[in-house]
């Protein structure tokens, strides 16, 4: 009979500690997504250059002096003495990402264009930060608050991803002289 006790002891316990073990499996995951919109100076390559010289009369224009000492061009409706003929040539400056649009002013025939195009690009950045608990063992030392304890104990607890402590300690009793061997198993409630 004795030993169908023991038995039976041993399958509950099996099936406690298949229970305990399968609550740890539950999904505790802390997802944390942090987005972040930056700017960036983007330096682009021009790709492609089209010129196009506009149709129409010629532009007429005069260099002056301005008091400051820089030189500024202004537009006349009719030649003079002192105004150079000049063409208007639309152009578009074409890079991976940007589009540049020119009016050229020139007494010349232009022959190319070249250099970089400078623009803010936006830049978004998403980190995504997965919290898992872990477990961990916790070694412990346990007495009571009496003038005078009468128990202390040393013993060890396991938490399973901050599912189920699991632990066993040792007591001692100064009154009664006798040592214990404890267990404990507990369960998370919030």
């Amino acid at each position: 009979m004795k030993s169908r006790i023991d038995i039976l002891w041993i399958f509950i316990t099996f099936i406690a500690l298949y229970a305990l073990l399968k609550q740890c499996e539950g999904d505790d995951v802390k997802i944390i997504t942090k987005t972040e919109t930056v700017y960036e100076t983007v330096v682009d390559t021009i790709t492609q250059v089209v010129i196009q010289k506009v149709p129409g009369p010629k532009v007429y224009v005069e260099r002056t002096k301005t008091i400051k000492g820089k030189d500024s061009i202004v537009y006349k409706d009719s030649p003079t003495e002192t105004t150079t003929s000049a063409n208007i040539y639309k152009t578009e400056l074409k890079s991976n990402d940007a589009l540049a649009k020119l009016d050229i002013l020139s007494t010349g025939e232009v022959l190319d264009v070249q250099g970089n195009i400078t623009y803010p690009k936006q830049v978004t950045l998403t980190t995504i930060t997965k919290k898992i608990p872990k477990s961990g063992a916790f070694l412990f030392i346990e007495t009571n608050f009496n003038k005078m304890p009468d128990r202390y104990a040393l013993g060890i607890d396991y938490q399973i991803k901050n599912k189920i402590l699991l632990g066993t300690s040792v007591s001692y009793n100064t009154i009664t002289k006798n040592m214990n061997l404890n267990v404990k198993v507990g369960f998370k409630i919030f």
